[in-house]
């Protein structure tokens, strides 16, 4: 491969080791700054050291092929190419690659333990919710039972409730709850019948005087 290969076919190859996973040819040029061009990238491809994946848009995306890893070891304890030679700094990566191939024998390490991919967690900055005042929480509540209600004083189960009022903050609600649990024409009663009861039906009951309330009726 030393004779028959660019510098930046041999680039390619190492970034994809350095890598160990799939890399666009767009991330390989504006990340990498290694300019493939595609006679070379359908070289490499032929001759088995690279797997290319097509996607939308004019996408290429390569990864090192099952081939290419097992037959790059024999190129790390190669002697510095002289195709390298020629360009500032090449040596060095060489060198590199050959002490990382002393490493791999030493320790019996395989190239896919040693190189790894980044699986660094994206970090998720989740939106701040913003809880409505009191007085149109309390309304959001009245209102969604009208909706599920048949009429006024009918028992109706919490989740069914909670189910139009998934957008506000549960804990708002449950404190609302209470503060209407007080009034006398609202009451908050628990299922006789426990053994009909769903999980979800479970997940939105109301613990008040340490008992679980899964109903609400509301005398509007």
């Amino acid at each position: 491969m030393t004779g028959r290969t660019s510098f930046v076919e041999r680039a390619t190859l190492f970034v994809l080791m350095a890598e160990a996973c799939e890399v666009s040819n767009v991330d390989l040029e504006t990340r990498h700054r290694v300019s493939l061009t595609k006679p070379s990238r359908d070289k490499l491809e032929k001759e088995g050291w690279i797997d290319v994946r097509r996607g939308a848009g004019g996408r290429v995306f390569l990864t090192l092929s099952d081939d290419g890893w097992r037959r790059w070891i024999s190129e790390f304890a190669a002697d510095t190419p002289a195709v390298a030679r020629t360009s500032g700094g090449a040596g060095s990566t060489y060198a590199l690659a050959r002490a990382i191939a002393r490493h791999l024998t030493a320790t019996g390490e395989t190239q896919q333990e040693f190189f790894r991919p980044d699986i660094t967690p994206v970090r998720t900055v989740l939106p701040v919710v913003q809880t409505p005042p009191d007085d149109l929480v309390t309304a959001r509540i009245l209102a969604a039972y009208q909706q599920v209600a048949r009429r006024s004083g009918d028992l109706v189960l919490l989740s069914r409730l909670r189910a139009r009022l998934e957008d506000l903050d549960p804990k708002a609600v449950d404190r609302l709850l209470r503060v209407l649990n007080k009034r006398p024409d609202v009451s908050l009663e628990a299922e006789t019948d426990q053994g009909a009861l769903s999980e979800e039906d479970w997940k939105a009951s109301i613990v008040i005087g340490g008992q679980p309330r899964h109903l609400i009726t509301i005398g509007l």
